[in-house]
């Protein structure tokens, strides 16, 4: 079944949840959020079995939220007026027109939206079949599991400091506790070992793969250069390719002939890059396609590429500067990775505390995504 929005499936349930149901209506909004949002993370669209995976998580995640909304009201968890009118200002908020690179101030923090700000934020409750009541009491009760959470979960897990830092001091690595100082030093070993092995191959799936790369790209050599870009795609009629083509290949016998790379950058690239020289600024490998990267590593500071294809088109490019890699070292990523761990145990203590509930609870789930709803 294709889920699009319609009022055929307004009133169709998905799920009960001791006794309260979760509407077909309200799993489509959310699934039109997450497709977008993996739209921006994707350059594939999802295969049918990654699609039925992704929607039996969302349903997964809907029932627990409904849950712990349950637990919550049954506990008599409180938010005071005060936080209430701050979470709705801080989800109104998010439709004020701010300049590009403008840091709001208190002010414009605290303010009313304006008529236009209003309209778009009306249009928004309409696309999410919610009244304005319905908002505010939403937004209470995601306040109210935000306060079963503190009692539940974050109360419960020993902090990493024996004196917690101050609101906006800087942890001291020193202030550890002995249990995190192990644990932080084990997890570092394991990293290490990853991270000096010269044929280690990252595994997506893996945690601690995932850390070692991101330190392999944060501490690893870095390059600063620029480009100039002739855009093409590869879906384009030979005629446009060759066109293309032919002025990269004019641009860099120029640069050959000893043409300022940055006119010529300035003159010929499009958007941000026309008004820098085509600066790149530094970057790490891994950060940019293959096919630029592969040329980007290879050259010489001060050294101009031949004509490079990616799929964004045709680049040619010169590095600026190098930067030699970093070793890696325990007492520089120690807050990192006591947090790491801190965050693990919040997760397994929050998870733990949901299954618990599930246990408890009475869920009926009343579709299949290759079957219609149910009710």
């Amino acid at each position: 079944m294709s889920l699009s929005l319609s009022a055929a499936v307004v009133g169709k349930i998905v799920a009960v949840v001791n006794g309260e149901a979760i509407y077909l209506s309200e799993f489509e909004n959310g699934w039109e959020t997450l497709t977008e949002q993996t739209k921006r993370l994707r350059e594939k669209p999802l295969s049918v079995d990654e699609e039925k995976k992704q929607k039996d998580m969302l349903l997964n995640q809907m029932v627990e939220d409904k849950l712990l909304a349950q637990e919550a009201k049954k506990r008599g968890a409180k938010v005071s007026k005060r936080e209430l009118e701050e979470g709705i200002l801080t989800i109104k908020n998010r439709f004020k027109n701010f300049p590009k690179n403008y840091d709001p101030s208190k002010e414009d923090l605290q303010r009313d939206l304006k008529p236009e700000e209003k309209t778009e934020f009306y249009k928004e409750l309409k696309n999410q079949n919610l009244t304005e009541k319905e908002f505010t009491e939403k937004i209470e009760s995601r306040l109210q599991v935000m306060s079963l959470t503190n009692q539940e979960v974050n109360s419960k897990v020993p902090l990493p400091f024996k004196k917690p830092p101050k609101m906006g001091e800087k942890p001291d690595p020193n202030d550890v506790t002995d249990e995190f100082e192990k644990e932080a030093r084990d997890l570092y070993k394991q990293i290490e070992t990853r991270y000096n092995d010269k044929n280690w191959k990252m595994n997506p799936d893996d945690e601690i793969d995932q850390m070692t790369e991101i330190l392999k790209t944060k501490l690893g050599e870095t390059v600063r250069a620029r480009h100039i870009l002739v855009p093409s795609s590869r879906t384009d009629n030979m005629k446009e390719r060759s066109e293309a083509l032919n002025k990269a290949k004019s641009i860099k016998k120029q640069l050959d002939g000893g043409a300022d790379f940055i006119e010529l950058a300035n003159k010929n690239n499009e958007g941000p890059a026309a008004k820098s020289g085509g600066d790149l600024g530094y970057f790490s490998k891994g950060q940019m396609v293959p096919e630029f990267d592969k040329a980007a590593f290879a050259l010489n500071v001060g050294q101009i590429s031949d004509v490079v294809e990616t799929p964004f088109g045709y680049h040619i490019i010169q590095v600026e500067e190098k930067k030699a890699a970093q070793r890696l070292r325990y007492e520089d990523i120690k807050l990192e990775l006591v947090n790491v761990i801190y965050q693990r145990k919040l997760e397994e203590r929050f998870n733990k505390f949901v299954e618990d509930l599930k246990k408890k609870a009475e869920i009926k789930i009343q579709y299949k995504f290759d079957e219609s709803p149910k009710g």
